[in-house]
């Protein structure tokens, strides 16, 4: 049952990554024969690439990219299958090609791409998921708070993921109404980059402070290092 589940989410993933393949055909006529592929954090262009490998190639090379980490993901992790891991791990690849496209095919229709906003709610809307799976992960070496004390104990993983969880969900909803403001330019571009970074990188700290004072706190405990 799980594979079978497994099977169907790869092919889903799958299917959704080429998914910007669709207007890129569907408007090629519109599109340039040159088209802006990469951008910096004010929108400006720094690449450009054809209008074949903006449309197209782009996205089978995410696909690639999604194939081979699914795989070499399952070789790391032997219960991948039945991991709560698998399905964060397939939802990375989705969400950046249609943030790319989402990018492309907006500047090469004229529209002004606002990046920074862009990027803050895609990492917003990527901590609201990582808060949801966390608490739900058992302890491995592929994903989650994989700190000393963490991986040496079930009790510390999962008390750890339990408070992981709720601190990248408040974190993926502040980053959200964060980007959201950020489109009507309220935000100065510089303070932007302060609010990703605090946001998120206070709850990383406050993860691996956690784990410590709960192996200070329990380590004396008969139970504590039962695997």
């Amino acid at each position: 049952m799980e594979k079978k589940r497994n099977r169907l989410l790869i092919i889903a993933s799958s299917l959704v990554v080429l998914l910007p393949m669709i207007p890129g055909i569907i408007l090629w006529n519109r599109l340039p024969d040159r088209m802006a592929t990469g951008f910096d954090f004010s929108g400006a262009v720094n690449n450009y690439g054809s209008k074949g490998f903006a449309a197209v190639g782009l996205y089978i090379m995410l696909l690639a990219i999604h194939l081979f980490v699914v795989f070499f993901s399952s070789l790391q992790e032997k219960d991948f299958e039945k991991s709560k891991a698998a399905g964060m791990i397939m939802l990375i690849c989705p969400m950046v090609s249609v943030l790319l496209a989402i990018c492309i095919y907006g500047y090469a229709l004229g529209k002004k791409i606002e990046i920074m906003p862009l990027v803050m709610l895609f990492l917003g809307f990527m901590y609201l998921i990582i808060g949801n799976y966390l608490p739900k992960i058992r302890r491995n070496y592929l994903v989650g708070i994989k700190v000393k004390w963490t991986l040496e104990s079930d009790r510390n993983w999962d008390s750890t993921a339990r408070f992981s969880g709720y601190l990248m969900f408040i974190a993926g909803l502040l980053m959200v109404i964060a980007g959201m403001i950020s489109f009507f330019d309220v935000i100065p571009y510089a303070m932007s980059f302060v609010l990703v970074f605090v946001i998120s990188f206070v709850p990383v700290f406050a993860m691996v402070w956690y784990s410590y004072k709960y192996y200070c706190k329990h380590k004396d405990e008969a139970d504590y290092f039962n695997r």
